[in-house]
């Protein structure tokens, strides 16, 4: 992405943003992330529903962000294995991962969760069920690991804690 244009540069500065806040957060509190899930996941959706009916329909479900992201060329692919109440997502060629990933020097596992497995955590709850009138954690929790970091995408495992179906 040496050559990026336009919407790409924009993309990129808004995950260096995302990046630079959630790194500064983890030094100065620790891997915290999980104290404000909830209320990021609520306003996660209350902002998709403002910003109109395709990123609303973006969040309703794992296809739609799937063919999302792909659709706009920022991942090759980004994969939901279930096994159990397991579910790994693997962000697959991301765009981004090139720059960032290098400038912040991520490799293997670190104390951040990659923004786009974040926003797949919402997509994820939603199918089983959850609103944001009701608690992120009664449906879905990202483990202790975090992400793993590679040179081109991520690895993020979750736990579902309801399993039932929203369909």
């Amino acid at each position: 992405m040496s050559e990026a244009r336009g919407f790409e540069k924009a993309a990129l500065l808004l995950h260096l943003h995302d990046y630079a806040f959630t790194t500064a957060l983890v030094k100065t509190l620790g891997p915290v992330q999980a104290i404000f899930m909830n209320e990021y996941a609520s306003n996660l959706i209350k902002l998709a529903e403002k910003a109109g009916i395709e990123m609303s329909k973006v969040l309703k479900g794992f296809s739609y962000y799937r063919n999302f992201l792909r659709g706009i060329g920022l991942v090759k692919d980004i994969v939901l294995e279930k096994k159990g109440n397991t579910m790994k997502v693997v962000v697959e060629d991301c765009s981004l991962a090139e720059i960032i990933h290098r400038a912040l020097d991520l490799k293997g596992p670190q104390e951040l969760l990659c923004p786009l497995a974040t926003i797949a955590m919402v997509v994820l709850a939603r199918e089983h069920g959850y609103s944001p009138d009701n608690g992120l954690f009664n449906f879905i929790r990202f483990t202790d690991e975090y992400s793993y970091f590679t040179e081109s995408g991520t690895i993020t495992i979750f736990k579902l804690t309801k399993t039932r179906s929203a369909r």
